[in-house]
């Protein structure tokens, strides 16, 4: 895999295009997708502003094989604490990674073909009827590749486009899937402009104050129970640093 990886990062445009294409193809197992989806990650990461906070540390790597249940602990929630923080601090270090971010060019063809091929009716798999861990590892790798993209070109119609997938699956009954989603309105909810999270996203942010709510309530799992809070305290601060959408209750 160490190799794919290399090649990736030499020629992303082109290999991005094979892997997204061959991820929905016939003839692969459902570990070998899960194996184009670790290529896709841990390239893009390459790729990416090489002071850019590491989602993926040697913690969450076993001989290149990404293990996404150790993608939202204490790594993932000291980021979003760091995101917490003022707003002059968050600014500055925006400008640092948009001067140095290599994955900008190729971003989109990492992201848009995995995503816009998703409800097409497949014989030889279903992500979205049965093969449900795959889903949220494709969930966990749009999440990703989204942050790692951060203030490239195409980084908000990125943002438009998961937050209406995650919006039809939010309610799956699979924990891992719940767990992927947390994970992936966090990176939203970090990263969105102030024009894409109040204008385009508007309409979803109370309901999911209120699903995020709810699961802090009723999700047995406590990992799942701090991770939703962390994303919902994150949004709540975006929104109180917005005065004009102070008065929708959050």
């Amino acid at each position: 895999m160490e190799a794919m990886i290399s090649v990736t990062c030499h020629y992303p445009k082109l290999c991005a295009q094979y892997l997204t294409s061959q991820f929905y193809e016939a003839g692969y197992s459902l570990s070998q997708r899960g194996d184009i989806l670790n290529i896709l990650v841990m390239s893009a990461q390459q790729l990416s502003d090489p002071n850019i906070e590491k989602i993926i540390d040697k913690r969450a790597v076993i001989k290149s094989y990404i293990n996404f249940n150790m993608i939202t602990e204490e790594h993932f929630r000291n980021l979003v604490k760091k995101r917490s923080s003022t707003p002059n601090e968050t600014k500055k270090k925006k400008i640092v990674k948009s001067k140095e971010n290599k994955f900008s060019d190729f971003v989109g063809y990492f992201f848009f073909p995995l995503l816009n091929q998703y409800d097409k009716e497949r014989i030889h798999f279903s992500i979205m009827e049965k093969d449900y861990f795959l889903l949220g590892k494709m969930i966990f790798t749009l999440g990703m590749i989204l942050y790692f993209s951060e203030n490239s070109t195409v980084h908000e119609n990125m943002i438009k486009a998961l937050g209406d997938f995650l919006w039809n699956v939010k309610n799956h009954k699979e924990e891992f899937i719940r767990k992927s989603i947390i994970f992936a309105y966090t990176i939203i909810v970090m990263t969105a402009s102030d024009n894409v999270l109040f204008g385009y996203l508007i309409n979803y942010l109370t309901e999911l104050k209120f699903w995020l709510q709810a699961v802090i309530i009723e999700e047995p799992n406590n990992e799942r129970k701090i991770e939703a809070n962390n994303c919902l305290s994150l949004l709540s601060n975006r929104v109180k640093n917005n005065l004009q959408f102070l008065i929708s209750g959050f």
